[in-house]
This record gives structure tokens, C-alpha cells and sequence, in this order.
């Protein structure tokens, strides 16, 4: 199970920005329940829990995919593992520092997106929007993929390796429906975790989890 977040900014990243926030990730999230297994670079954060749940983080310029303006950089969030209460859990914690972070920054606009992946596509909807929808009781969400190619015409006499200086790219686009609780942390009025730290859904939702 992976749930993924695109964080960007129309200009580049402030410099530092992901040292923050990893130095915020520790303090507040693993400090205390400590890693499996951890590897660090300028621009990366690898993390692997002791529930073997792991944490993805890279800054860079956006890709051609992401939505923004040419010159806008990011921060892609990938968070993955077995058990989706424990992403989800490891999610609400890691993007409450990443938030906390960029109130660091106030003269600058973030924007907040919600990634949904297949090997050929890709989507990407506000974050706020999303958790509009949430906010009325919906349980599922219409999500537009982008689904990204090239295009090759080769006419009479012309070789592949000249065809290829002259190829376009294209996008298709179709829409699919998503639960949102496979998206968002389940809002506080869907589930809470008590003192035994297990989580309270409601039947549907507990269901979904364990087929996960």
C-alpha cells in the first residue's frame, strides 16, 4: 500500500528546506520509536520504520507530469508498507512537520497535492479539495489520470534516429473513481486511536483495510 504527495512552489525550493524538515521528522516521529534502517542525502530522505514501513522524501525541479510552472521545484512524498493503518498513521505525523516547516516560510505559497499512481498514469488533485469532499460524507472521488506518451510519425525515406529528433509529446486523459480513505487519513469523526493504539473504524473502512 503507497500513498504519495507532491509539495511545490513556483520558484525554487528555499535553500535547506529538506534539512528542516528531516531534522522536524526525527524529533518529532522517530526519535522515540527509532528506524530499522535510514539512508540521507542532500536532496533525499530514505526511512525504513520498525514496522517496516517506509518513508521516501526528494526535493528537486518538477517533473514533466507534476503540475506547476517550468520553473517550479518540490518536495515528492512517497510513504509505503503492508499495513495501511500504519502509512496512514506515519503519513498524518510526517506531514504535520512538513507543514510545520513551511510556516517557516511565510512569504511563500505552497501548494499541496494528492498523487495517484499506476505504472502508465498519473493524477494529481489539491489537497484541499480533496479534503472538502471528505469533509461532506463522500466516500469516493472522481480523479483525472494523465496518461503520458510519445508520438513518432515516420514518413518515406526517413530513418528512426531522425524521426525521433522530431516526436512530440502527448497526453491522454481518462477519469477514475477512488475511495478517498485510500488518499487521506480517515477525518477525526471516522476513527481515532484509543490508548491500545488500535485503530476504530466503522465496518466498511475495517474491511477495506484488511484487504488491503
Amino acid at each position: 500500500y503507497e500513498i504519495q504527495r507532491w509539495i511545490s512552489v513556483d520558484q525554487k525550493l528555499p535553500h535547506g528546506l529538506l534539512k528542516r524538515i528531516q531534522v522536524r521528522i526525527f524529533k518529532k516521529v522517530f526519535k522515540r520509536s527509532g528506524v530499522k534502517d535510514i539512508n540521507l542525502a542532500q536532496n533525499e530522505i530514505h526511512i525504513l520504520d520498525k514496522n517496516l514501513t517506509e518513508l521516501y522524501c526528494v526535493s528537486g525541479k518538477r517533473t514533466e507530469e507534476c503540475p506547476g510552472l517550468g520553473l517550479s521545484e518540490g518536495i515528492r512524498l512517497y510513504i509505503r508498507g503492508t499495513d495501511k493503518c500504519n502509512v496512514m498513521s506515519l503519513l498524518s505525523k510526517v506531514y504535520s512537520c512538513v507543514e510545520n516547516t513551511l510556516h517557516d516560510y511565510p512569504g511563500l505559497v505552497f501548494d499541496h497535492y494528492v498523487v495517484h499512481t499506476t505504472p502508465t498514469e498519473s493524477s494529481f488533485m489539491r489537497l484541499e479539495e480533496v479534503q472538502a469532499i471528505q469533509a461532506t460524507g463522500e466516500k469516493k472521488i472522481n480523479f483525472r489520470n494523465e496518461i503520458l506518451c510519445n508520438s513518432y510519425e515516420i514518413g518515406d525515406g526517413q530513418d528512426k534516429d531522425n524521426a525521433y529528433q522530431g516526436c512530440s509529446r502527448k497526453s491522454k486523459s481518462k477519469e477514475v473513481i477512488l475511495h478517498i480513505n485510500d488518499l487521506l487519513p480517515p477525518s477525526p469523526k471516522q476513527y481515532s486511536f484509543p490508548i491500545e493504539g488500535k485503530c476504530n473504524l466503522d465496518e466498511e473502512q475495517f474491511n477495506s483495510v484488511m484487504l488491503k
